[in-house]
C-alpha cells in the first residue's frame, strides 16, 4: 500500500499520520492511503470522481480525428 501524505485539498503535508483522517482508495499492492487535515477535508473529497473511473468512450470520436489529423503528427 502506498500513503499519500499530502491533503488532496488543501495541498499541505499531513505530518501526524496517526490521528488524521484518511481515505483508502483500491486493494493489495496498488491500494493508495490518502491523508487529509480535517475531517471536512475528507469529506469534500469523497464525491470527487477518481481518474480512471470516468467513462470516456463518448470522447473516441476526438481521439481518432486528432489520431488522422495531419496537423497533430502521428499518434502512436
Amino acid at each position: 500500500m502506498r500513503i499519500c501524505t499530502t491533503d488532496p485539498i488543501m495541498l499541505n503535508d499531513v505530518t501526524d499520520t496517526e490521528i488524521f483522517p484518511f481515505v483508502n482508495e483500491g486493494g493489495g499492492e496498488g491500494a493508495l492511503k490518502v491523508r487529509f487535515e480535517t475531517q471536512q477535508n475528507r469529506d469534500e473529497s469523497l464525491p470527487i470522481e477518481r481518474h480512471g473511473t470516468i467513462d470516456l468512450s463518448g470522447l473516441e470520436w476526438t481521439f481518432d480525428a486528432m489520431a488522422e489529423n495531419t496537423l497533430t503528427g502521428l499518434i502512436n
